[in-house]
């Protein structure tokens, strides 16, 4: 699939990256579905509102940390494809920029751990939890300097590959982890993802 998956041409071109990237997508989201039903019968209820929870803490903490440099670094990428030097200045910059966004981010995290368990569980008993999805900030934005670069790039069969093998090996990894060490296993099962 090489050239026609980085450079696709006219409506036909357009059509196939789309569907590619559909299809990765629907494998993603039944891979979701199922990592989820399995997590609900190993934890249950409790532990199916504790994933949400810490998951929006994870999303939103990378957001902030990130500030829209991936969103930047794809349009970046795509203007320097023609420029060998421009396109591994970008690179570097926009690796370099992720990962002191996701140390800070991930520092921050971890400094107001206990408030933010105190906010949102009412006591800072999850403190230690909440300051690990710091490394899931971390990770997430350096993949997402990864997955920005095969965006820019325009190799969308190996940015849909990437997605659909990330997302078995981070459910296989998150539920054994689960399956491991119960209820303490969630915040494993939060950082598989990103790794």
């Amino acid at each position: 699939m090489g050239g026609r998956d980085r450079k696709p041409e006219g409506s036909g071109g357009l059509v196939r990256s789309m569907a590619i990237i559909g299809g990765a997508q629907s494998v993603n989201i039944v891979i979701g579905i199922v990592r989820v039903k399995i997590l609900a019968l190993l934890l249950g209820p409790a532990g199916i509102g504790a994933l949400g929870i810490y998951g929006s803490i994870l999303q939103t903490a990378a957001q902030l940390a990130g500030l829209g440099i991936g969103q930047s670094g794809v349009r970046q990428i795509a203007a320097a494809r023609g420029d060998a030097r421009t396109l591994s200045r970008v690179r570097k910059v926009l690796l370099w920029a992720n990962l002191i966004q996701g140390a800070a981010g991930m520092a921050v995290l971890w400094l107001l751990r206990a408030p933010i368990s105190t906010l949102v569980f009412g006591d800072a008993s999850r403190g230690w939890e909440v300051g690990m999805l710091g490394i899931g900030v971390l990770l997430t934005l350096i993949s997402a300097s990864q997955t920005a670069l095969l965006q820019g790039m325009r190799r969308i069969g190996d940015l849909a590959r990437v997605a659909i093998a990330s997302g078995v090996a981070a459910a296989a990894a998150g539920l054994g982890a689960v399956w491991a060490l119960g209820p303490e296993g969630l915040i494993w099962f939060l950082l598989a993802p990103p790794v």
